[in-house]
C-alpha cells in the first residue's frame, strides 16, 4: 500500500507543477476507452509556456485524464468565454473533502458491486476557471498530457 500511495502521489506531484494559471481550456471529450470497460476525459487546452508579460505564449495541449471514475463540472460558458477559458488553477489530490463527500454520501447509495473503499485508487483533478466559469472535478486514476510541437 506504501508503494501504491507514493504512487499515486508522484502523478499528484507531475500534475501539479504544470503551468496551470493563465493556461486556457478549450474543448472537452468524455471517450470509452479500448477495452470500453472505463472512460477518459480529454480537454483540449491552450497550456501557457512563456509567462512573461507581454510576452505570452501559449502552446496546444489535450490532457487526458484515463480511468475516470466521477466527472463533475460546474461550468458557467458564457463565463468562461467571457473570461477567454482562462484556468485559474489546476490541481492533483490523493485526498480532498470533495472526495470524502462523495464517499459518504453519493457512494454509499450506489447498489451495485464495487470495492470496500470506492475512491481509494483515484486521485481528485481539479481545474478551477476564472470566475465565472466554473470548475471541473474528476475522480480518475491518472493523467497524460500531448503538447503540439508547433504551439
Amino acid at each position: 500500500m506504501s508503494n501504491e500511495r507514493s504512487g499515486l502521489e508522484e502523478i499528484c506531484a507531475s500534475f501539479n507543477v504544470l503551468p496551470w494559471h493563465d493556461s486556457k481550456l478549450v474543448s472537452m471529450r468524455v471517450h470509452p476507452s479500448d477495452d470500453e470497460l472505463s472512460h477518459s476525459l480529454d480537454i483540449d487546452l491552450r497550456m501557457l509556456t512563456n509567462p512573461k508579460p507581454g510576452a505570452y505564449e501559449w502552446t496546444d495541449a489535450t490532457l487526458t485524464l484515463n480511468d475516470c471514475r466521477i466527472i463533475k463540472l460546474d461550468l458557467d460558458l458564457l463565463g468562461k468565454q467571457l473570461a477567454g477559458g482562462d484556468i485559474a488553477s489546476g490541481s492533483c489530490d490523493t485526498e480532498s473533502a470533495l472526495k470524502k463527500e462523495i464517499e459518504t454520501g453519493q457512494l454509499l447509495d450506489f447498489d451495485l458491486p464495487q470495492a470496500d473503499d470506492p475512491l481509494g485508487e483515484y486521485l481528485h483533478f481539479r481545474i478551477l476557471l476564472i470566475h465565472p466559469g466554473g470548475r471541473i472535478d474528476v475522480f480518475a486514476r491518472a493523467f497524460e498530457l500531448e503538447t503540439s510541437a508547433n504551439g
